[in-house]
């Protein structure tokens, strides 16, 4: 039972740390010559044991005490265990067999003997399992303090994004909360419907995009006072100029994205060039048709179309819920791609839940 206990333990340790690269890595002397001095040592007490090494007890201790302290030197603590626990069945065989030097002296002494230093053994990769365990802990504690740094510092940056695109928006808070929210809600009822697109929208790209919606009008920052914020109607021209704005945004977080190296910021350049294209090929500033249109900007050229229709403006008072969604099923398949639509419907109760919770205050 004993050298049963010590052998899994052993044998899990090994294999544990063979997973890990513990003995096979670029940088380590490998396997094969860690277990030169632990096969050295199974070998010369298994083959003394069977009478086929005859040593004095001098010399017998004078050849096992470097191969022992050479095998903890290793550190390949699993094949050590493995061979202590060979040699401990070895022996019983060799007692019971009544063969080489146990045959000499009591059995039971042998077996009281041979099962103790199991045990230290076993005391001895008891500790190093605890100390594996403690080492494996510090270094997944530090994985997590690295990836919550890098996840504040992500979201760190969107922040400040947000706060230059809110700087130069003629929008209010609230259009930026409940539109991040609308993108959310309509690409998990997309994702549910399990057309097509359902692949693309893992949760970490539904987060992105969360991340990535505020960022749409981004661009505006390149807009001249004049034309951004000009109470009026806009001539032809300045319309030309207030377009531009998709491929500034564009740019800007591409960029970024680029040297980032961030997945994120790609979503968020994507979303704000092509929010404005439309399913017909009539939108801008590429003209894009279809999925040429990213799913991202897609999705945010519906959740951003319904908030404009429901909202109120200087120049125009709120359209009912009604009467915006029956505008967007018309406007299916002309500038809204039709599966999105489809999702837009399946998310319509939290739609409405979302609008009530981030309504603009009179």
């Amino acid at each position: 039972m004993v050298a049963a206990v010590f052998l899994g333990s052993s044998l899990t340790l090994f294999l544990r740390r063979i997973k890990s690269g513990q003995y096979l890595t670029s940088d380590d002397s490998g396997l094969i010559l860690k277990s030169i001095p632990i096969i050295g040592l199974a070998a010369t007490v298994m083959l003394w044991s069977a009478g086929l090494l005859p040593l004095p007890d001098q010399g017998l201790l004078l050849l096992l005490i470097p191969l022992y302290i050479a095998s903890i030197i290793t550190r390949a603590i699993g094949l050590y265990g493995l061979a202590i626990t060979t040699i401990y069945w070895w022996a019983q065989v060799m007692i019971k067999l009544e063969i080489g030097p146990l045959s000499l002296v009591d059995g039971q002494f042998w077996t009281f003997a041979i099962t103790l230093g199991v045990f230290g053994s076993g005391w001895f990769l008891m500790g190093v399992l605890l100390k594996n365990h403690v080492l494996i802990s510090e270094k997944q504690s530090e994985a997590e303090l690295a990836l919550q740094k890098a996840s504040s510092a992500k979201y760190s940056m969107f922040d400040a994004l947000n706060q230059l695109s809110l700087a130069r928006d003629n929008e209010t808070g609230n259009h930026i909360l409940r539109t991040q929210h609308y993108v959310r809600a309509i690409a998990l009822a997309l994702r549910d419907l399990s057309v097509p697109h359902a692949s693309q929208l893992d949760d970490e790209t539904i987060e992105a995009m969360f991340l990535a919606a505020p960022l749409h009008d981004v661009g505006k920052v390149g807009i001249p006072d004049s034309i951004l914020l000009k109470p009026g109607k806009l001539t032809e021209s300045e319309w030309s100029v207030m377009k531009t704005h998709a491929l500034v945004g564009e740019n800007v977080l591409l960029s970024a994205a680029d040297q980032a190296g961030s997945d994120d910021l790609r979503i968020a350049g994507e979303l704000a060039g092509g929010h404005h294209e439309k399913w017909n090929g009539t939108g801008y500033p590429r003209k894009l048709v279809g999925e040429d249109i990213p799913l991202s900007a897609r999705i945010m050229a519906i959740a951003d179309v319904y908030d404009a229709l429901t909202s109120s403006r200087v120049y125009k008072s709120a359209w009912s819920h009604k009467d915006a969604i029956s505008e967007i099923a018309s406007l299916s398949g002309a500038q809204f791609d039709p599966q999105i639509v489809e999702a837009f419907f399946a998310a319509e109760p939290e739609i409405v839940l979302i609008a009530q919770q981030f309504k603009d205050q009179d």
